[in-house]
């Protein structure tokens, strides 16, 4: 049976983190991690979860043929509430994060791309139906008490495919 020890030596000197242009790296709920919680929340249908990614004051924006005649939401609990109200009719989803390109702006401030296969499960005649939507984010995102959290989300959907 292999051994799990490590071997002894010389340990590693703790990583020195210097400011570059101004910026100064720090270890943060990283923001990857933000849009993979939003899609665990979103799936989960945590109110509590999603609430809590968004600044108070954040705006989701939407394409027009899902916003229809009202505004966009303004604010984590009005977001919430949009969000899942209209998933409401689905049976369930799957938000499968892909590639995302995240860009620092500032110490408290950043933007970012990311795109996303989401698996809307709707029931039609006693089956199950696996609507699938391309879309993509434009975020732009702000440091609130060290923990990162969407200001504003762009939602752009692409195309999609039905599938039984």
């Amino acid at each position: 049976m292999p051994s799990t020890s490590r071997p002894s030596g010389p340990s590693l000197p703790p990583a020195r983190v210097t400011a570059c242009n101004g910026i100064v790296p720090t270890p943060v709920f990283r923001l990857d991690d933000l849009t993979t919680e939003y899609a665990r929340a979103v799936d989960r249908r945590d109110r509590d979860a999603l609430v809590a990614l968004f600044a108070p004051d954040a705006r989701l924006i939407r394409p027009a043929a899902l916003r229809g005649d009202g505004p966009d939401p303004v604010g984590a609990q009005q977001i919430t509430d949009t969000i899942l109200g209209s998933l409401a009719h689905l049976v369930s989803t799957r938000h499968d994060v892909g590639q995302q390109r995240i860009e620092q702006d500032g110490p408290e401030t950043a933007t970012g791309e990311t795109w996303c296969a989401a698996h809307h499960f709707y029931e039609r005649r006693g089956t199950v139906h696996d609507d699938c939507v391309h879309i993509r984010y434009a975020d732009r995102y702000i440091r609130i008490d060290g923990r990162w959290v969407f200001a504003e989300r762009h939602l752009d959907i692409g195309g999609g495919a039905a599938r039984a």
